[in-house]
């Protein structure tokens, strides 16, 4: 099964990917493959156990943060709009630019809360769980514990939003 995933989503992944960012085909590869490999774990882990959307839009999502990431260690960016003539940019493409400034600092801000807060904050507003079942998958006593740490949680999210700006 894992081998038909793998080769079936190759193909428009690769186009996907060298339309949008800077790596070579290799590089591409590896993303893919270890793409593939993260989505059979978290099945295997039932990390995931429900899609809401289809398997290669999420296939493609895990993908495109591995290359983000990749992208960031090697200090390199995709094609941004300080490299197109201030002239060419149309009022959209700014406002796009602005909402992707704002989620790569609500995902760096995401990244220095600690591990519980970050997965509470996902399973909550991503993944759209209960807090009952937050509860039972994080092993707390109940949904109110879940609740009150969440708003904590939030708390510190938005110091640590605030703090940089």
């Amino acid at each position: 099964m894992v081998e038909r995933l793998y080769r079936q989503h190759r193909p428009s992944f690769l186009a996907w990917a060298r339309r949008h960012y800077p790596l070579n085909e290799e590089a591409l590869l590896d993303v893919y493959q270890d793409a593939v490999i993260i989505l059979y774990q978290n099945v295997v882990e039932e990390k995931v156990t429900e899609l809401r959307s289809t398997i290669s839009t999420y296939l493609f999502g895990i993908a495109k943060n591995l290359i983000l990431k990749k992208l960031r260690q090697q200090k390199r960016t995709p094609l941004g709009l300080d490299e197109i003539s201030e002239v060419a940019v149309a009022p959209q493409f700014v406002q796009r630019s602005d909402q992707e400034d704002q989620q790569h600092q609500m995902r760096q801000a995401l990244n220095r809360l600690g591990d519980a807060c970050r997965q509470i904050l996902e399973f909550f507003y991503y993944y759209e769980y209960s807090l009952e079942v937050i509860a039972e998958r994080m092993a707390y006593k109940n949904a109110n514990t879940v609740k009150a740490q969440k708003h904590r949680c939030m708390k510190q999210l938005e110091k640590e939003i605030g703090s940089r700006r």
